[in-house]
């Protein structure tokens, strides 16, 4: 799998953690396995080449896809695959895209499904696209567009997700909401407009990524990573692994070194 990724510009800093690419080319006789494992973020997805086999989702991939608490997987067997994706931060859903974020947590929206003429317009620009660098080049456009009329969000639950996401989920709630000067259900409430999920939930999933995050760049086993990023419990870290993948943390880490399998 050939893979890239970039930083966006300064100006789209404060909403997207990131542009991706991958490219996979499969032999007739596998299947390649893309599984959306639980994150905090939100993530816009373009096939460029190859499709996804009947999505057991009942989304065909392609699309924007909201802040998940639960693996979704995918599989293709075109000979080649495609991808190209935009990972936000929560809060952009309704910033740029008029969308609470609890409205597309553990959901999708199909590309093919959003109201207006830009979007199907984009999709077809990022498909006839040539390379990542042109592609990054167009979703930046499109989205320092959509920032000209960006609805500006809460401060105070902004600056709350952000320190969360800062202290790897290791925050005491209380002690943040009422930094907010809100009660703890109006904290609650809020926050769930803009990260998808309560502080509680998305604390969580953002103790889980770190574990990945850094195992992947780390020569650290993962009991240490997960004793380091709050998992004082291993039944309590393998229950979350498996809530959040599907998987066991072997049997992840495994999918990740190799994900495909045999052709019928």
């Amino acid at each position: 799998m050939r893979y890239q990724q970039q930083k966006p510009s300064p100006a789209l800093a404060p909403y997207v953690a990131s542009f991706w690419m991958g490219e996979v080319d499969v032999s007739p006789e596998q299947i390649f396995h893309y599984r959306d494992i639980a994150r905090s973020r939100v993530e816009l997805l373009f096939l460029y080449e190859g499709t996804f086999d009947a999505p057991v989702t009942g989304v065909a991939g392609q699309g924007l896809h909201g802040p998940s608490s639960c693996p979704k997987p995918y599989r293709s067997s075109a000979r080649t695959l495609g991808l190209f994706g935009v990972q936000f931060y929560p809060h952009a859903l309704p910033e740029l895209f008029s969308i609470p974020a609890i409205d597309l947590a553990n959901e999708s929206v199909d590309l093919a499904d959003f109201p207006g003429r830009q979007q199907a317009a984009l999709a077809e620009q990022i498909g006839l696209a040539g390379s990542f660098a042109e592609r990054v080049r167009i979703m930046t456009l499109f989205l320092e567009r959509r920032l000209q009329n960006a609805i500006p969000q809460n401060p105070a639950i902004t600056s709350a997700i952000y320190q969360i996401r800062q202290t790897r989920g290791l925050i005491n709630i209380r002690d943040l909401a009422q930094e907010t000067a809100y009660s703890q259900r109006q904290f609650e409430r809020l926050f769930k407009q803009q990260a998808g999920f309560s502080p509680k939930a998305y604390a969580r999933i953002i103790r889980f990524e770190s574990v990945i995050a850094r195992y992947c760049q780390s020569a650290k086993s993962l009991t240490e990573l997960a004793h380091e990023c709050g998992y004082f419990d291993q039944a309590h870290f393998n229950h979350d692994f498996k809530t959040f993948t599907g998987y066991n943390p072997s049997q992840f880490f495994s999918y990740l070194a190799n994900p495909f399998s045999a052709n019928g």
